[in-house]
């Protein structure tokens, strides 16, 4: 078997359940999605990719962030256009300004905050693709709700962990 139906194999078929990352490759609802101060555009999705990665620009409004949280399906690169953003990754905490790009492997807890006047804007990777179901599906509950209660459970069904 080839190294590419090798990654198929995983992405979207016995593979992929055994390693429990589910086959997002379908197309999400269009973006931009709205979740914690954040505006979320993707540029490129699973769908687009066949499964390898997803892109997103990413607006940060000041004072706002994501709460330190664990990935289990994904990492996530984040390279920073406009502002400064204090990420929080295995503890340590950094700035990343204009320029600059960091790395969060998944299962590596991690979180990030505007802590300055004005927004931050960002490009984030995530792999393998799909994490616009998430962001999609956040959007709705957040659309609907304000409680912390239907965010966390969409949070777990989407592989991840978040503290509080």
């Amino acid at each position: 078997m080839s190294a590419a139906a090798s990654a198929a194999e995983v992405r979207g078929g016995v593979g992929a359940e055994a390693v429990g990352i589910p086959d997002r490759r379908h197309r999400a609802p269009e973006g931009p999605y709205r979740l914690l101060g954040q505006c979320i555009r993707p540029l490129l999705t699973a769908a687009d990719t066949d499964g390898q990665y997803s892109l997103f620009e990413v607006t940060v409004a000041p004072g706002t962030g994501v709460p330190p949280h664990v990935h289990a399906w994904e990492d996530e690169s984040w390279f920073v256009l406009e502002g400064r953003l204090t990420l929080t990754l295995a503890g340590q905490t950094r700035e990343v300004g204009p320029g600059e790009v960091a790395f969060g492997p998944r299962s590596v807890e991690h979180g990030f905050v505007n802590a300055g006047a004005e927004p931050v804007r960002l490009v984030l990777t995530c792999t393998p693709g799909g994490f616009e179901h998430f962001f999609a599906e956040c959007h709705g509950v957040c659309a609907r709700t304000t409680e912390m209660g239907p965010v966390l459970e969409c949070v777990r069904r989407n592989g991840m962990t978040m503290r509080g």
